[in-house]
């Protein structure tokens, strides 16, 4: 019935401000404006768990459940709530061996970390396998969950009414995202393929880089088969595009050292719900190609093989379809609404009523 919603406590790196929301059945009651992050990276971290503790700590007799996206602000947590009062979801958004380059933030991280996956009622990870990644990880308290889509609500076409040769990328707009080679492999298809387009869902955090972008699909004579959306935050905008798509884009080349190394990256849900095979780098990390291949949701290709493997696919409707309809058949099981009710049931939150969907 209640629920308050902690926006980036002075998240380092956000440059805006944050805010604390109060939901009573629903319904936003109030909106509390909190400061802009400033200082330096330590007492940023130790300003965010002051603030938790002492939020907390003055609710903590109306707080039955705590959900913290940070290892230190559930700690905090458990410092300020009441022993066996509350239950503690910690959530894991990413894995990466070393957090900081700098070896004092990085132990301090990492003590942080051990106790959170320690004191927490249940870790929620968007990344397979953490047990094995953190050998401190207690199984039983271990769920992947985080990634997920709309599944219900996305009004997906028939094949048949698709560009099945509209090409989709959705999220950052970087040079690790390898848009110069798609460009590249649309127009050497082109005249084979007149239908092939590129929807780029996205911006670039340097907009040099994104004049570059733009002229390059000039050079290539393709400009007029790139359309640029820009960010679209709302997923049900972002939706209505990708259904009328043929194929998902996801050619991250990653290392050890990136998240997305050890994680089929969140994109892969979403356009398969929207029942879009996806195309992902033999270079992706052992995660990605590992839940394209076993699944049979895309195809996994290497850059000098992209326009080959794309050719490969439009001339077969059969097996696009096929993928596609893999995809979406394997995407509704991630449904927002079902891993929410189950994973809140395995914190101890309360059940939602037979027909609530909420």
């Amino acid at each position: 019935e209640s629920f308050r919603y902690l926006e980036h406590p002075l998240c380092p790196g956000t440059g805006t401000g944050s805010r604390l929301d109060r939901y009573e059945n629903g319904r936003l009651l109030s909106s509390e404006k909190l400061g802009a992050p400033s200082g330096n990276l330590v007492i940023l971290y130790l300003k965010s768990a002051w603030f938790t503790f002492s939020s907390v700590r003055r609710r903590r007799r109306d707080i039955d459940l705590f959900v913290g996206a940070s290892n230190i602000s559930c700690g905090a947590a458990q410092l300020a709530l009441p022993k066996k009062k509350a239950g503690i979801v910690f959530v894991s958004i990413d894995f990466s061996p070393r957090r900081f380059s700098n070896p004092v933030l990085n132990g301090i991280f990492r003590l942080a970390d051990r106790l959170a996956y320690r004191w927490a009622t249940a870790i929620w990870h968007s990344y397979p396998d953490a047990t094995t990644l953190k050998p401190y990880a207690r199984k039983e308290k271990c769920f992947e969950t985080l990634h997920g889509n709309n599944f219900r609500r996305i009004v997906r076409k028939p094949f048949a009414e698709r560009n099945r040769f509209g090409l989709v990328h959705l999220g950052s707009v970087a040079p690790f995202a390898h848009l110069e080679d798609v460009f590249a492999a649309v127009r050497l298809l082109k005249s084979r393929f007149p239908a092939i387009s590129v929807d780029v869902i996205g911006e670039a955090a340097d907009p040099a880089y994104m004049k570059s972008l733009r002229q390059k699909a000039v050079d290539a004579g393709i400009a007029d088969r790139v359309v640029w959306h820009g960010l679209i935050a709302e997923s049900s905008a972002f939706e209505r595009i990708l259904t009328g798509m043929g194929v998902g884009l996801c050619l991250y080349e990653m290392t050890p050292d990136r998240y997305s190394w050890y994680q089929l990256p969140g994109k892969v849900f979403a356009y398969a719900a929207c029942g879009l095979p996806s195309i992902v780098l033999d270079k992706s990390g052992p995660a990605g190609r590992r839940g394209i291949e076993a699944n049979n949701i895309g195809m996994v290709t290497s850059l000098d093989r992209l326009a080959d493997d794309l050719a490969r696919l439009f001339v077969d409707p059969d097996l696009h379809n096929s993928l596609a309809e893999n995809s979406a058949r394997w995407a509704s099981q991630f449904d927002w609404h079902t891993k929410f009710d189950k994973y809140l049931a395995l914190a101890g939150g309360p059940q939602p009523k037979q027909g609530d969907n909420r």
